[in-house]
């Protein structure tokens, strides 16, 4: 008897699309990108940097990472915004026209 044939594709598919739907850290490699980019906006080799050099890079990369949210804030704010006033003006809009129908 060789019973559960089916079971094991089963569990294999269900702990494939677990481990799809859980969320991934940022991977190493693009911190390590973000503060090479940083040196080289400074003009200093990441590899040789002195302790204080590597400070003014850590800082930079974090006024950066603050900046991007910032932007992203106030991107979705106004998107929020711009699609309410829009719903709003073609709701408004229909009641025109569905008013003028039924007059």
């Amino acid at each position: 008897m060789t019973g559960g044939a089916g079971h094991i594709l089963d569990m294999m598919a269900r702990l494939r699309m677990n481990n799809s739907t859980i969320r991934k850290k940022r991977p190493f490699k693009h911190a390590r990108k973000e503060y090479i980019l940083a040196a080289k906006q400074k003009h200093i080799d990441y590899h040789r940097a002195t302790p204080q050099q590597l400070e003014e890079i850590r800082m930079q990369v974090l006024i950066n990472r603050d900046k991007s949210r910032l932007q992203m804030a106030v991107s979705f704010v106004l998107t929020i915004i711009l699609s309410s006033v829009l719903m709003w003006g073609l709701w408004y809009l229909f009641r025109i026209i569905w008013d003028g129908w039924n007059n």
